[in-house]
């Protein structure tokens, strides 16, 4: 995955990014008190919104980042009145969808827990840990994430899911709940071995039998070929498994974690910014999603924190080498560095839009450079 003619972001480079992230947060913030932001902003301007949509924590998400970076008080404040929100949407949650649990509460009320001790935002998180838990079904051995128990249809799981299970390794560690692990490791496991092949071919979806439990198929649709690799589900899945190494150190995620990034980085142009399907061999800015890049760099960063005794240490330094080298083109070709033109962190963030910022692009971002250069990074997954 190396490619020797990308240099590795510095130092320097990235002060100069989470200074222009800061500016652009510190004058969002002011605007935005009170009110999350819309998920993309597609003419690269956020406009405010009081309802929750999937991706809505990751705005609150990247205020404690901000937070922990500079310790101004707004990014606080401004953090915490979102959290009648989350705790009301919480509260709901057991009767309605769960498939985004993980974007919505680990960045903002568990990195609030982490961070300042919030009470009410630890049990928010807690709530929201076991409405994921309550989807869970014993036949197939996998958290249903949205429609009833029982519906075919809706009888499956997805690879994006993953994202979700370090939300239950956390609740599991708070308040000493085995069943909270035993759940994560168990759909983990039944995701890694039905989404997954040894032939490199990658489910984003897979259906499961409700009578017995036993797999039917996995499904994924393309306009271009009828099997698609959409390029930020498969960045999620990367970080999903390499958070939950963080828990639970077992050989056959680093296993997944090798075998999915074999197949992620086979699908890369040269300058390492995926297609927004992986399938697209060539293509324009327009087809970029430097989203899925920032998720990414995450994921190998994690994996080269986590300290894999079976892993050499050449390796681990080339997954950190490379994360270094896709935030050198970030931070050089696609970060907003306009601020007047723009109220987002990272064009491109979506797909076929290059002017388009994304809750997604812009988090993930910010938490790489913070991953790179605060040695007080809170990890909030």
């Amino acid at each position: 995955m190396i490619h020797q003619e990308i240099e590795e972001i510095t130092l320097g480079e990235i002060d100069s990014a989470l200074r222009i992230c800061l500016s652009t947060m510190r004058r969002n913030v002011q605007q935005f008190r009170g009110t999350f932001l819309s998920q993309t902003a597609e003419t690269g301007i956020y406009s405010g919104s009081t309802s929750i949509q999937q991706l809505s924590g990751l705005w609150p998400g990247e205020m404690w980042l901000a937070f922990g970076l500079t310790a101004e008080s707004c990014f606080r404040e401004s953090a915490d009145k979102l959290l009648p929100y989350l705790s009301g949407y919480a509260a709901e949650m057991k009767n309605g969808s769960v498939e985004n649990a993980g974007f919505l509460f680990s960045p903002s009320c568990v990195h609030s827990w982490k961070s300042i001790k919030n009470k009410s935002a630890n049990e928010t998180a807690l709530q929201a840990a076991g409405a994921l838990a309550g989807h869970y079904r014993e036949k197939g051995q996998f958290i249903q994430m949205t429609g009833k128990n029982g519906e075919p249809c809706c009888y499956c799981f997805s690879l994006e899911s993953l994202m979700s299970l370090p939300l239950l390794f956390w609740a599991g560690g708070e308040n000493t709940c085995q069943k909270y692990r035993d759940i994560a490791e168990n759909h983990l496991t039944t995701v890694i071995t039905n989404c997954i092949t040894e032939h490199g071919v990658v489910f984003e979806k897979f259906f499961m039998n409700p009578a017995d439990g036993q797999p039917i198929a996995g499904s994924s649709d393309s306009e271009y070929t009828g099997q698609s690799l959409q390029a930020y589900i498969q960045a999620e899945a990367l970080l999903g498994i390499a958070l939950c190494y963080r828990y639970n150190r077992e050989y056959n995620y680093i296993k997944s974690f090798r075998h999915l990034l074999s197949v992620f980085k086979s699908r890369l142009p040269l300058d390492m910014i995926p297609y927004w399907d992986m399938n697209i061999q060539s293509g324009d800015d327009n087809s970029r999603d430097t989203a899925a890049a920032a998720i990414a760099a995450c994921a190998l960063l994690q994996m080269s924190e986590n300290y894999c005794s079976d892993v050499p240490d050449d390796e681990t330094l080339s997954w950190r080498r490379n994360a270094k080298r896709i935030m050198k083109e970030l931070t050089g070709r696609y970060a907003v560095c306009d601020t007047e033109k723009s109220n987002g962190l990272l064009y491109s963030g979506s797909t076929r839009n290059k002017n388009q910022c994304t809750l997604r692009g812009d988090y993930f971002y910010l938490e790489a450079l913070c991953r790179l250069r605060s040695p007080h990074f809170i990890n909030c997954w």
